[in-house]
């Protein structure tokens, strides 16, 4: 009984590493090509975050003060 799990568990930890090391050149070039990102353009709805600027609304967070009030 114990020689046929340690019989079990040697065939199936060779398959695996067999598996796992086989090269397969037919899904390897999927992953190998890359994007050209000087083709990928902004949609209408994209932000130009060069023209973001404070408002007179935003806050100066140096001038936050920690206080020992708790409600």
């Amino acid at each position: 009984m114990n020689t046929r799990k340690i019989l079990f568990g040697i065939m199936t930890f060779s398959v695996l590493i067999f598996a796992s090391c086989t090269n397969d050149t037919a899904d390897a070039e999927l992953y190998e090509v890359g994007i050209d990102k000087s083709k990928i353009t902004k949609g209408p709805d994209s932000i130009d975050k060069s023209k973001i600027t404070k408002g007179t609304d935003a806050i100066d967070k140096s001038k936050i003060t920690k206080s020992n009030n708790q409600n």
